[in-house]
């Protein structure tokens, strides 16, 4: 009796056992699948922080190259502006030279013109003197002559005044091409002179 009752006993001991041992391993199971999906987690993060890393070396590659580019077409930049400052500045100056030579032209121009205007007039004044042209009450004054005598042509810088020696009027080069040789007070032909187109024409006719 004794030993059934021992009997069932370790019959309700393994039982229990048993079940204990079933409960266990399925425990177990349970944590060896929530492991492997920890590591398969685990090793996707790994693998995506190792793509991310990767991503950002390139990313700093390609910022540090772009800012390099960026510090060069600064410098460009810079080079440009200075290049242009000293192209304006060169042609400024080249504007200023340009205006000086035309002052110093036109003053040149003018001081040969009153150089030969002076010329001029102390020739007249000498011929005056000789008697080999017209008395002054009938010279024609320069400044009171502004076109030519024979074309009616306006006096500049470039058209000059000339006198005739015969009538004294004021014409210019191409109506004065002609040259006569005029009577002196002592009734002796001079050297041929200038004289005008209306002059010339009037002592061939």
């Amino acid at each position: 009796m004794q030993l059934e009752k021992k009997h069932s006993s370790d019959l309700a001991s393994f039982k229990s056992l048993e079940d204990a041992s079933k409960a266990l391993t399925a425990q177990i199971v349970v944590s060896e699948e929530k492991l492997s999906r920890a590591e398969a987690d685990l090793r996707i993060e790994r693998e995506w922080r190792s793509a991310l890393q990767g991503k950002e070396h390139e990313y700093k590659e390609a910022i540090t190259k772009l800012q390099t580019k960026i510090n060069q077409l600064t410098e460009e930049s810079k080079k440009c502006e200075k290049t242009k400052n000293e192209l304006e500045r060169l042609r400024k100056k080249y504007n200023e030279d340009q205006q000086t030579l035309e002052e110093l032209g036109h003053q040149l121009s003018m001081t040969k013109l009153q150089v030969s205007e002076m010329k001029e007039r102390s020739r007249i004044a000498e011929e005056l003197g000789n008697g080999k042209i017209l008395a002054s009450s009938e010279w024609t004054p320069d400044e009171s002559a502004s076109n030519c005598y024979c074309c009616n042509s306006g006096f500049s810088l470039t058209k000059r005044k000339h006198h005739c020696r015969s009538c004294g009027n004021v014409v210019c080069k191409s109506c004065s091409e002609h040259v006569l040789p005029l009577e002196e007070k002592n009734g002796v032909l001079g050297k041929p002179v200038r004289v005008c187109d209306t002059c010339w024409q009037t002592h061939v006719n």
